[in-house]
């Protein structure tokens, strides 16, 4: 009964929203279910919270996250914007998920102090903090110092990984391209194909002497660009003999 009340609360009007949410909140405390009735709780605390952002008619820029912020560092996305959202889009808040909420208020001016504010009530790490900002920095196209000083840190709020799919994501190509030779040998070049930089994957692969590397970039290439795909074909069986 308590999980259909949680589905009906996302199909409805904030109001409606907010009844659902509290009955089903209701429902799993009756069912000493704690864990849900917390969960219940911060949906409800999120909405109100997004409502009076809505009312602000705060505008933000829009996207999407690929994947989870926990998903494999080697996949292609994390962030996917999207490209002319209509006003409407950017000053909607109500029923995204609290991380989207908060990277779209790092990207704006004015949005620190709300984001701070959502920070401390949701309790959410200092990591998963510096990692929605950069995004937030990112999405307004001013993320540069700040990869740069998170990527000099003694200790990184942020993976390499991350730091460089966030900047290929809002396409700050040579940024990212910088950041590559900082990574461990045998990561580079697949952040390489990331960046666009072909031929470096491929001195790359060769100086590592790596076959597997060799195999993804031919993939990479694909059979329609049939030069590329056979000089690396034959630097595949240099290499193994």
């Amino acid at each position: 009964r308590g999980h259909v009340t949680v589905l009906i609360s996302f199909l409805q009007n904030l109001q409606l929203r907010l009844n659902a949410m509290q009955r089903a909140e209701e429902t799993y405390k009756q069912l000493k279910n704690d864990f849900m009735s917390q969960e219940c709780n911060a949906a409800i605390r999120l909405l109100r919270f997004q409502s009076k952002l809505e009312k602000q008619e705060l505008k933000a820029p829009v996207f999407e996250f690929a994947n989870s912020l926990n998903d494999d560092p080697y996949s292609a996305h994390l962030i996917l914007p999207v490209v002319a959202p209509t006003s409407v889009e950017e000053t909607s808040w109500v029923g995204q998920p609290l991380n989207t909420t908060l990277a779209r208020l790092l990207a704006i001016p004015h949005g620190e102090r709300h984001a701070d504010q959502l920070r401390r009530e949701f309790r959410v790490s200092e990591k998963r903090f510096a990692h929605l900002r950069l995004i937030g920095l990112a999405l307004q196209g001013d993320c540069w110092s700040e990869i740069e000083k998170m990527s000099k840190a003694k200790r990184l709020p942020i993976n390499l990984e991350t730091l460089i799919k966030v900047c290929v994501d809002c396409n700050h190509f040579e940024e990212a391209q910088s950041l590559v030779p900082r990574l461990p040998v045998e990561r580079r070049v697949r952040f390489w194909l990331m960046c666009g930089q072909i031929e470096q994957a491929i001195q790359a692969a060769v100086r590592e002497k790596s076959d597997s590397d060799l195999r993804l970039i031919q993939e990479h290439v694909g059979k329609g660009n049939d030069a590329m795909y056979s000089r690396i074909a034959a630097l595949r069986q240099q290499i193994r003999v």
